[in-house]
């Protein structure tokens, strides 16, 4: 993200921020423009705005279930993930560069699990695995929330993990989302595509109930909202501006002229 005025971590969302030049796709940049920066961002529409895959995909896995009293992860979930990784690194091989970020320290681990039981599967893509080695240091990452900064690729993949446990029931404790600053690790994450992110999620956002939150927990609103946004804003989405429609860039300037945070 470039900038005329900017601060470093953590204090970034300080920094008078006027020119976005990462994302090709506006998509990618409306909501972080809408929710954190009051539209002072500069964008440019995408050529390719509205055709082909580019911008933000909402992938639901409706049978994900949240260990959430023991391994605190989503197996089904990373199993999900995985699969795109792989997907992704065999269309593109090392021509698309590709970010994974889980939600939680523990989803990470899993999603590794995961892709380490396929590396014998496919011995031109295992390669593209390794993030150490020399030629994929700007290839490919799977790191957590918290350690993500100025990571940026051409596409990212974002695991929530959270979501319903064995019980059914989905528990707002959602790690460093709801810790303070939650937001602003969102807000990271969510600016590190160039051309496409995806986010992979057990629950819709009509799961997470946050009345049962403290109403100045940002990070879950946060969360909540760009759910909303994601499905709304994914390539072949049918729009909608009503009460039901979804986060639409609508509502955000709605909420914007009514001096709340968009989306409130």
């Amino acid at each position: 993200m470039g900038s005329s005025k900017c601060s470093a971590l953590p204090a970034f969302d300080q920094a008078l921020l006027n020119w976005h030049y990462r994302s090709r796709h506006q998509r990618l940049i409306d909501f972080p423009n809408a929710a954190f920066y009051q539209y002072k961002l500069i964008t440019f529409p995408s050529p390719e705005f509205g055709r082909g895959a580019e911008g933000v995909r909402f992938v639901y896995v409706p049978d994900g279930v949240y260990d959430r009293g023991k391994s605190r992860t989503n197996r089904r979930e990373a199993r999900t993930v995985a699969e795109a990784v792989w997907k992704h690194l065999r269309d593109h091989g090392s021509h698309r560069s590709l970010g994974v970020i889980a939600f939680s320290q523990a989803q990470e681990l899993a999603i590794r699990d995961e892709l380490r039981l396929r590396e014998k599967q496919d011995p031109v893509v295992a390669p593209l695995l390794r993030e150490d080695a020399q030629e994929n240091l700007e290839h490919f990452f799977v790191r957590s929330l918290e350690n993500v900064q100025g990571d940026e690729r051409d596409s990212i993949i974002l695991s929530v993990g959270y979501g319903r446990d064995v019980n059914r029931t989905v528990a707002l404790n959602l790690g460093p989302i709801t810790q303070t600053g939650g937001e602003r690790r969102l807000n990271v994450a969510f600016t590190r595509a160039r051309s496409q992110l995806t986010v992979f999620a057990s629950v819709q956002p009509e799961d997470l109930d946050l009345t049962r939150l403290n109403r100045e927990n940002l990070g879950a609103k946060t969360l909540q909202d760009y759910l909303y946004y994601a499905r709304w804003a994914q390539p072949g989405q049918r729009r909608s501006d009503g009460a039901g429609g979804g986060l639409t860039i609508r509502r955000f300037r709605r909420g914007r002229a009514a001096g709340s945070r968009p989306g409130h």
